[in-house]
């Protein structure tokens, strides 16, 4: 497929949207959507289905216009967007139903293998340190059989942080970064980061002894 589409040297919406139309070739685009419907691949899962996407992000990164996260109904650009350039999107909630799927034919009691596989015990500082930087954000979740493993780690947190460390894990919501947390408790960046550290350290001591 074409990649002169994507030139930056147009800058505006209107100039983008023009350049698009003159080097997008639409007959090849429609055969391999119609390709791609008869083998029933999904678009998120297809070369023409991440290019359209790329062409629908070029036009909406044209720069008179607003960004995505600057108006009232916000919009991530794409998924790889929102995973690589969000607190929210690299510490995201685990799949549920992928979850649930696991080994079925092998784990009939999945609440069991469930506490097992999030257990205390297999998770490493990095691991308590993402679901720290995403503490507000599980609570909205339907986290099914995921529930009681999620209550039994945010206990155990909650039993070794103090009153000013339960303060900081509020204000991760999914949304903020750790720089944005520092700036509302007026503190630098790094001692957040610090904080964190020390209470994952802590625990994985608490699991160790």
């Amino acid at each position: 497929m074409n990649s002169r589409v994507f030139n930056k040297g147009f800058k505006g919406i209107d100039e983008r949207k023009k350049h698009v139309e003159r080097e997008l070739d639409v007959l090849q685009l429609q055969d391999k959507i119609s390709a791609d419907v008869k083998g029933e691949i999904k678009g998120e899962d297809s070369a023409t289905g991440r290019y359209l996407e790329n062409v629908a992000n070029y036009i909406l990164e044209s720069k008179d216009i607003r960004s995505s996260r600057k108006i009232k109904d916000t919009f991530y650009l794409s998924e790889k967007y929102y995973r690589s350039h969000t607190a929210a999107g690299r510490y995201t909630v685990p799949d549920t139903e992928w979850i649930e799927g696991i080994g079925e034919d092998n784990y009939h009691d999945r609440e069991s293998y469930c506490r097992r596989l999030f257990g205390l015990g297999n998770l490493t500082e990095s691991d308590l340190r993402a679901f720290m930087l995403n503490w507000g954000n599980y609570t909205q979740e339907d986290l099914g059989w995921l529930e009681q493993p999620y209550m039994d780690l945010r206990d155990k947190i909650e039993s070794i942080a103090n009153e000013d460390d339960l303060k900081m894990l509020n204000l991760f919501d999914g949304k903020r970064s750790i720089s944005e947390v520092a700036t509302i408790l007026g503190v630098k960046q790094p001692a957040i980061t610090k904080r964190i550290k020390k209470i994952s350290k802590n625990l994985r001591k608490m699991v160790i002894n």
